[in-house]
């Protein structure tokens, strides 16, 4: 039995038959359509999947046609040919009845992933009615468009096939491809789509609830009731905004649909009747053949439920009883499954049965949530993972593997499907409790600090920060451990060595301390690495087959860590974190990894331990240990972000990477889809930041290194929409000007609610504000308006476009937040960007003067007098122009680089790292320095190709900060040095940077003429803090030491 995946992306509106699909909008994106062939040829032999099952991952072969998503959420599918059993051929078919005009084509991009050094490439084909239309070999890890002209077949009903072979070595180890963006492009064809609005819908009723259950909820009063008619049960809802009724024929079981037929029929008030199947490709894997014997059913006399046992037996004649009960939750049904024999590896609930549909983009939220045009209707589905028997959810599925002993425990799932006339409606409940530091959260920022210098160098920065007013934070210290971050956890003390030791850290402490800071300490209970001097593998969660689970690599010391037992987290933590505040004083904790992963990780499968083999084993563990930590710490604690919605609430906040909901490293197109991380977790905890700068910009920024003012208004938007308090790590958090914005920009407006549950979010869709439901229809998330329970309203606008909002005119990026006796954002004044705050206690004033926002160091290099000599050799200098005076003890740190797909993007293959013979303490102002002329002759496993070279500044704690640095490791991109024939060939080809340069970048939204602006209660053209403690107000500057313009009205 194949085991199936159904995931769903933007889907315009069409017309179909059973198979054949008839275009009526312009672009019809392929991966939007239900009725797909999927399968795979291996030895001439077609083995085709159901139709309407787009994806699929066959164990035995290896293929592999799943649905994925790229850079800016768009929809892709990701294919790898077989090669477990041979190579062959991967493909999807489809088929669609063309018009006669226009003729239309085929475009989309092609691009491998990881490992494409490793692959002789493939052959992308795209075949229409089983001839070649289009093909081409590839290789590489950079999208290559395609494009297929379909005049030939004008009016014709046509099969089009999208395949993937192996390149021409049949090597198909890394042959791990993507089709991007495949659209049938029509140009001219012109439709209307429109759908009738549903009942208005009360957000405040939609606010996580500790109910227990992680069903989602209703804004409306309904009523549920079960029948019974012999083996068809009837499950309806009756609302003010509609009728469900879910129909169930147990009769309809058979292998490939085993728990029997589901049906949805649904009217909206004032909408038409509809009808759609769910729980459609669902599966049961067994652990030995079994058949079926008997079926009962009955209506629970005490629930609405109704329950079905299906009596199944196996070759020796043993029984088991796989029992079925569905219930309502509201608008959800609910299906829990139970076997009383552990008989079944995995369980596969199936999907929603939709013909078309399009995913709505939910940042932070784990399961997907589509709207289907024809039924104008939203549906999700997910399984309940805590009250899960499982080991592990693989694509939805649940997966139950053996312990050591080869036991299996029973069958034990819940899953929830959900439909509904409001978006909001569809999304998960959680069901955890609030965390007790909320608004103690949302008086702060978080001082992110992850580099290795000298704990006494770092200590210094809080008090140049305080200079600024900047007090009162929370300072998160990464790499402080005794052995080197990620190295020889789980031991954490004595503070590093090499970093200053015991003394130094314990100075930076009372530092934190001393400016009203609270202060976390960065500790890790998940990675157990074998130099720790109490290693015993008794501490190791072990898979099935007894070896450890692996955890990470630490490339820098080539050792790999194993993950720790559930069971023993705690006790390991209890060795270490109690030492840990008493040593340094810590007033909040950080626990890694924990809070980013999904409750399977770390799973131990060793028989005998209580617990082992079960998901709910890490739930309880985690839940345990962070409230362990707060005890400890007295205070907050906070973790990685990623899949931290699961476990929001048990910590109190994370830094809110997108990865879940949203595709990791792709924050500059994140729409401003708020609802389920204000309506779910904002409730529950108070998270900081959008995520570490490098997870949210990703590998390579356009600017290079560095932030400019344009991207950190972007980031301190989603921040100020999302409900997350301000946030600064890498350079920037010990930045004046950075931090003195972020504290006082922010936490006027985060104070005000990180207490506050929203009333309500609306979209401006159309010329006019509505709610989410209307904008997920139209797919526009662009401006959103939020207002808290307590008349806090923020409105933000993500559009290119200016846009004129409650007396303010927001540029793209900027926002305005309001209440009674409040006023703060980001805004256009007399034609130049600020920000500013007026508030009771605190007034600010930024005009962004040009010249105090620049940031980095003027100080730039570049290749000169290359030349290719002999026996792998080149010769080359470097010249360095110098724009400002130096500090002493640098030296030059020099990389070759391949790209690759780490965080990252590159790999460094061989350096040329070399001491300056002008010592950095004697440059100045106008100097160009010449470094060389240096000769380097190339190792013989260098191989022809490309290698980017890079070069910096380091003075074996930090690199320098460049302000025309290509990367965040302060790195300048000098060119590409190119050996070719087989390394008798070289040549350097300097680097230009594409599109915008670095400098238009760094001057986008700052105040380039230096004009003084009136802000009502000063003008000026630098900026300024007035702030009130009492009656008396303090005023605090930046520039601290510049001149600027300042006039205070009396």
């Amino acid at each position: 039995m194949k085991s199936f995946l159904l995931a769903i992306c933007a889907a315009p509106l069409i017309a179909a038959t059973a198979t054949t699909i008839t275009p009526l909008e312009p672009e019809l994106n392929f991966d939007d359509i239900g009725q797909v062939q999927s399968g795979y040829i291996l030895r001439g032999v077609t083995n085709s999947f159901e139709t309407g099952v787009e994806g699929f991952r066959d164990e035995a072969t290896g293929a592999v046609a799943l649905p994925s998503t790229t850079s800016g959420n768009r929809s892709a599918c990701f294919m790898h040919p077989p090669h477990k059993k041979g190579p062959g051929i991967v493909f999807q078919a489809f088929t669609l009845q063309l018009p006669k005009t226009p003729a239309g084509t085929i475009e989309g991009c092609t691009m491998m992933q990881h490992g494409t050094e490793k692959s002789d490439g493939v052959t992308y084909r795209v075949a229409i009615n089983g001839r070649t239309a289009w093909e081409e070999h590839r290789n590489g890890s950079t999208e290559q468009p395609f494009r297929v002209d379909l005049a030939p077949w004008a009016g014709e009903t046509v099969a089009i096939r999208f395949e993937v072979t192996p390149g021409p070595q049949n090597n198909t180890v890394c042959d791990q491809t993507l089709w991007i963006g495949r659209k049938l492009v029509l140009p001219g064809l012109q439709t209307q789509t429109t759908f009738r609005a549903p009942p208005p819908l009360d957000l405040r009723k939609l606010s996580a609830k500790q109910n227990k259950s992680w069903a989602p909820l209703s804004g409306f009063n309904g009523k549920t009731s079960a029948q019974l008619a012999g083996h068809t049960a009837t499950l309806s809802y009756h609302g003010a905004d509609g009728e469900l009724a879910y129909t169930w024929n147990m009769d309809a079981a058979t292998p490939a649909a085993p728990f029997g037929a589901f049906r949805l029929h649904a009217q909206m008030m004032g909408d038409q009747n509809i009808e759609i199947p769910l729980v459609l490709g669902a599966n049961i894997t067994w652990t030995q053949p079994v058949a079926p014997l008997t079926m009962r059913a009955r209506k629970l006399f005490w629930s609405d439920a109704v329950e079905c046992i299906q009596i199944f037996t196996n070759a020796s004649g043993a029984q088991a009883a796989l029992q079925t009960t569905a219930r309502l939750e509201q608008k959800s049904l609910v299906l829990e499954m139970t076997c009383d024999q552990p008989w079944i590896k995995e369980l596969n609930p199936g999907h929603w049965g939709a013909l078309l549909r399009h995913r709505v983009p939910m940042p932070y939220c784990e399961h997907d949530v589509y709207f289907l045009p024809l039924e104008n209707l939203f549906v999700s589905s997910f399984p309940d993972w805590i009250a899960s028997g499982a080991s592990q959810f693989r694509e939805d599925k649940a997966v139950y593997e053996p312990l050591t002993d080869g036991a299996r425990h029973g069958l034990r799932e819940r899953f929830i499907f959900t439909a509904a006339w409001h978006v909001d409606e569809t999304l998960a409940n959680i069901p955890n409790p609030p965390s007790p530091w909320r608004a103690e959260m949302g008086r702060r920022i978080v001082l992110d600090i992850w580099n290795g210098s000298a704990f006494d160098a770092s200590a210094q920065s809080p008090d140049t920060l305080a200079d600024y007013d900047i007090r009162n934070d929370l300072i998160i210290f990464h790499s402080w451990q005794r052995d080197g971050y990620d190295n020889g956890l789980p031991a954490h003390f004595p503070a590093r060595a090499q970093q200053g030791g015991e003394p130094a850290m314990q100075r930076l402490a009372k530092t934190a301390q001393r400016l009203g800071h609270q202060f976390a300490l960065h500790e890790n209970y998940v990675d157990y690495y074998p130099n720790y001097e109490h290693f015993t593998t008794n501490d190791l969660a072990l898979q099935s087959d007894g070896k450890p689970e692996k955890s990470w690599f630490n490339k820098g010391t080539q050792l790999q860590s194993f993950a720790i037992k559930p069971s023993v987290m705690l006790r390991l933590a209890g060795e270490q974190s109690p030492e840990i505040h008493r040593r340094y004083g810590t007033t909040a904790g950080y626990l890694d990894v924990h809070s980013c992963v999904p409750p399977w990780f770390h799973l131990d499968h060793q028989a005998g331990v209580p617990g082992a083999g079960q998901i709910q084993s890490v739930w309880d563990a985690h839940r345990k240990l962070w409230q362990y930590e707060r005890d400890v710490h007295s205070g907050p604690i906070t973790g990685e972000g990623n899949r931290h919605w699961l476990w929001s609430g048990w910590l109190d906040g994370v830094e809110a990477q997108f990865g879940t909901g949203w595709p990791e490293r792709d924050g500059m197109n994140a729409p401003l889809a708020v609802d389920f991380d204000l309506l779910r977790i904002h409730p529950l905890q108070i998270n900081h930041g959008q995520g570490y700068y490098e997870r949210w910009y990703g590998k390579t920024p356009p600017w290079g290194g560095g932030m400019p003012m344009v991207a950190r208004d972007q980031y301190r938007m989603q921040e100020i929409v999302y409900g997350h308090i301000g946030f600064l790590s890498q350079g920037l958090w010990r930045e004046p000007g950075a931090a003195w914005l972020e504290q006082h920009l922010m936490t006027p407006v985060t104070s005000r609610h990180a207490d506050q549950r929203v009333s309500d979010i609306r979209y401006f869709v159309n010329g006019q504000w509505a709610d989410a439901t209307a904008a997920a229809k139209a797919r526009d998330f662009n401006r959103v308006r939020i207002t808290y329970a307590n008349g806090l309203t923020i409105t933000a606008n993500n559009a290119a476009e200016d846009f004129a909002a409650a007396g303010q005119t927001l540029p793209q990026f900027g926002w305005f937040a309001t209440n009674t006796d409040f006023a703060a954002g980001t805004v256009w004044r007399e034609g130049v960007i600020v920000d500013f705050v007026n508030a009771p206690e605190l007034r600010l004033a930024n005009a962004r003067r040009a010249r105090d926002w620049q940031s980095g160091l003027p100080i730039c290099p570049r290749v000169e007098n290359f030349q290719a000599l002999e026996k792998r050799r080149i010769q080359f200098s470097y010249v360095w122009k110098v724009g400002t005076p130096m500090p002493g003890g640098f030296r030059s740190f020099v990389h070759f680089d391949v790209p690759t797909n780490n965080y990252s993007g590159w790999q460094t293959i061989f350096l040329q790292d070399h001491a300056l013979k002008t010592p950095t303490a004697t440059w100045t102002n106008g100097m160009e320095v010449l470094d060389g002329p240096h000769e380097l002759r190339l190792p013989e496993h260098i191989a022809d190709g490309h290698y980017t070279w890079w070069i910096g500044l380091w003075n074996g704690h930090e690199s320098f900060p460049l302000a025309d640095a290509d990367d965040n490791s302060n790195r300048i991109r000098l060119g590409d040095l190119v050996v070719a024939d087989g390394g008798k060939t070289f040549r350097f080809e300097p680097w230009q940077r594409p599109g915008l340069s670095r400098a238009e970048w760094f001057r986008q939204h700052l105040n380039t003429a230096e004009k003084v602006i009136d802000f009502g209660f000063c003008k000026t053209d630098g900026g300024v803090v007035f702030k009130r403690d009492g009656q008396p107000w303090t005023t605090w500057t930046y520039p601290a030491k510049r001149d600027f313009h300042l006039e205070v009205e009396p």
